[in-house]
């Protein structure tokens, strides 16, 4: 009898240990799913309640693309060696959107985000996007403290959304626009608000976040602004507009800030996010162009003086030198944008070097200012209706956008 009790304990003690080490032992909850799969580096885990296993590989490899978009855009590699993404793919089946991103820092001391999906055929993609990147960004600060053993600052949840924004290409010049439009109508902060860890301006307009973002993500000297945003989480220092003015342009006074800002939107007029397309914010800045100021005009009003009202004073060498830099301009304006665009611009420069030219005549400068302004009607009556133009050929291509 004593030894086959004794037999009984050893094996029980046997199978107990051998559960122990192959496998932890787990939560009911966590019972009801089945094996996980993993990216091949190990660092995302996908789950799934057992009716739904056949969504494990689809939702592994959209969390995998969505970690290259950001990979390429940061430069930074998202492989943390004391964390883990995790995606829990629920059974529900009611058409449920919702996304949830939860974070667990486990008795190792290890970082786990984990995104749940209670149905993940009706999921909201650009949510699950966003957690990803999010739970990305948050591994990626733990680990650098976790190898600093520092204790993680925060970073402005309007700069992570900026960035996650500023991943969709297609939307960075729309982004652009609506941000110079607020910015040359004074509706922007001064920088202090600006970049503050609560920025109003950032939060309650995206396409600030976004623009305010971009200039983060422009590589100089080798070295990446963001990566030091995230650096000084890491280590636990707190963010500042001082620290992103320091960052961004070398500076921590705030009033020189500002007037870098300033230049920076000046910039932003001249800048091709998107080769081959003209968006209504375009058509509406070059009209800008158009204007203007000669000194010996006297007084001007509003913002100059129109082609219409200098052929009066073709004859004035000031207006002829003005008029020259003025095409110049103008045909860098073009450069990047669709035929359309070019078209018209190319006009406009005519006009503007035959009213530089010495002997001219007011007829023939008329003639041509016509001629501009007629492609220009049409071009400004598709940027009214929202239009967004691109493509090759005429230029007639175009899809619905947004100033």
């Amino acid at each position: 009898m004593k030894k086959s009790a004794s037999a009984i304990f050893l094996s029980c003690l046997s199978l107990v240990c051998s559960v122990c080490v192959g496998e932890p032992l787990r939560s009911p909850r966590e019972r009801l799913y089945s094996a996980p799969v993993y990216s091949r580096d190990g660092v995302v885990r996908i789950k799934a309640r057992t009716s739904q296993m056949a969504l494990r590989a689809p939702v592994l490899i959209f969390v995998d693309r969505v970690r290259d978009e950001l990979k390429q855009a940061t430069r930074l590699s998202f492989v943390p060696e004391n964390g883990v993404l995790e995606v829990l793919i629920g059974d529900q089946q009611d058409g449920d959107t919702d996304v949830r991103l939860t974070r667990m820092i486990d008795v190792h001391g290890g970082d786990r985000e984990t995104i749940f999906l209670p149905d993940a055929n009706s999921s909201d993609l650009h949510e699950l996007r966003r957690c990803v990147c999010v739970a990305l960004l948050r591994l990626w600060v733990f680990d650098a403290a976790f190898a600093a053993g520092t204790k993680p600052a925060e970073i402005p949840m309007w700069l992570v959304n900026g960035v996650i924004r500023y991943l969709d290409r297609s939307g960075r010049q729309s982004d652009a626009d609506r941000t110079l439009l607020l910015w040359s109508r004074a509706c922007l902060p001064p920088a202090n608000d600006l970049f503050a860890m609560e920025s109003t301006a950032a939060t309650r307009e995206p396409a600030v976040a976004s623009l305010l973002a971009s200039w983060f993500m422009e590589r100089r000297n080798n070295l990446l602004p963001f990566e030091l945003v995230l650096r000084n989480a890491a280590k636990g220092n707190p963010w500042t507009p001082q620290s992103a003015a320091k960052i961004l342009e070398g500076t921590d006074d705030l009033f020189e800030f500002d007037r870098r800002i300033d230049r920076r939107m000046l910039a932003e007029k001249r800048v091709v996010k998107l080769p081959g397309v003209t968006t209504p914010g375009i058509v509406r800045r070059f009209r800008d162009k158009l204007f203007l100021f000669p000194g010996t005009f006297g007084m001007t009003q509003g913002r100059g003086y129109s082609p219409h009202q200098l052929i009066a004073r073709f004859e004035d060498s000031e207006v002829k030198a003005l008029a020259l830099r003025q095409a110049d301009l103008i045909r860098v304006t073009a450069l990047g944008r669709d035929l359309s665009f070019m078209e018209m611009a190319g006009a406009y420069e005519t006009f503007f070097r035959a009213f530089a030219k010495k002997k001219v005549k007011p007829g023939e400068l008329a003639r041509l200012l016509m001629a501009a302004e007629d492609l220009r009607a049409v071009l400004e009556t598709r940027a009214e209706n929202g239009e967004i133009i691109g493509g090759t050929g005429s230029g007639l291509e175009s899809r619905p956008g947004h100033d």
